[in-house]
């Protein structure tokens, strides 16, 4: 089932097929119908990637977009750089429209004891946000 919603002066649209989410955000409504029934048409035929796509290549693919659209690769030893390669390492292998609040939790408890000084990061639950909630592009279908 899709769903358009205006965002500021963008369109979302959003198909949800058995519990599971795909979004992405259009510059016209035409476009997002378009793409809304185009996802639907290929989960409905059996060729949903997007939603077998794993935490790992979805943080992949969000860095190789941002480098595309805005030329700002994320450096190699920035803290953004670490923090993602700890989520690929860390949860990277969930499929990413399977994973739960719990997911989330169990993460941060294993963080808390990970390197002995109780650390976790706030900041690495924004980069995850940043991949899942403001893609840059949806692998296509």
């Amino acid at each position: 089932m899709a769903s358009i919603l205006a965002i500021g002066k963008r369109w979302r649209a959003q198909v949800r097929i058995k519990g599971r989410s795909i979004t992405k955000t259009f510059r016209t409504k035409s476009e997002a119908e378009r793409w809304a029934r185009a996802t639907e048409i290929d989960v409905e035929s059996g060729n949903a990637r997007a939603l077998k796509t794993d935490l790992a290549t979805l943080i992949a693919d969000y860095q190789t977009a941002r480098e595309k659209k805005s030329g700002r690769p994320v450096a190699p030893m920035s803290n953004e750089h670490c923090m993602m390669k700890r989520l690929i390492l860390k949860p990277g292998d969930k499929v990413a429209a399977e994973l739960t609040a719990q997911d989330i939790v169990n993460y941060a408890q294993a963080r808390r004891t990970e390197d002995g000084v109780g650390g976790y990061s706030q900041e690495e639950y924004q980069a995850l946000g940043d991949c899942i909630h403001r893609p840059i592009r949806v692998p296509r279908l």
